[in-house]
């Protein structure tokens, strides 16, 4: 096993996402490549080159994101979002508001899984750092880039 630098915190959802595209990498953009490199040997020279040079770029992408999720998913640590604390962690699900009211849904996940626009904060993002440990009720500010921000934490779960 590696040490905790190399571990990537995922949760199982991320994890089986992950698992996912690792699956269709293999079992459909594989062969899809593959016929594409079979039929740019069809055409005339010009066609040949230019074609098959392509299909041989998307293998070499294919191939990287293959590898990369492979190591990635041979290092994953789980996080357990079903762990309570009454102090923001990996796994915690968070309402932030803001001085103008506005509430904010977070779930504090790992960097590998981060999507922001659905919700899945890292917890190496500025906000993200700024958040663990944090209570409710607690008030915080944090420097973004587009400045200074300052949200109160209404719920930890």
């Amino acid at each position: 096993m590696s040490d905790n630098g190399d571990l990537v915190s995922l949760t199982l959802e991320g994890k089986a996402r992950l698992e996912a595209q690792l699956h269709d990498l293999k079992t459909v953009r594989r062969p899809e490549i593959a016929s594409l490199i079979h039929e740019s040997q069809g055409g005339g020279p010009e066609t040949i080159d230019a074609q098959y040079e392509d299909a041989k770029n998307q293998q070499a992408f294919n191939e990287t994101k293959i590898n990369e999720l492979e190591r990635l998913l041979e290092n994953v640590d789980i996080i357990d979002e079903t762990v309570q604390s009454a102090t923001v962690q990996l796994g915690s699900h968070v309402i932030l508001r803001d001085p103008d009211g506005k509430q904010y849904r977070y779930v504090l996940v790992g960097a590998a899984e981060a999507l922001p626009s659905q919700g899945k904060l890292s917890e190496q993002s500025p906000l993200g750092q700024a958040l663990i440990g944090k209570k409710k009720g607690q008030q915080f500010s944090f420097a973004a880039p587009k400045g200074e921000l300052t949200f109160k934490v209404t719920k930890v779960g």
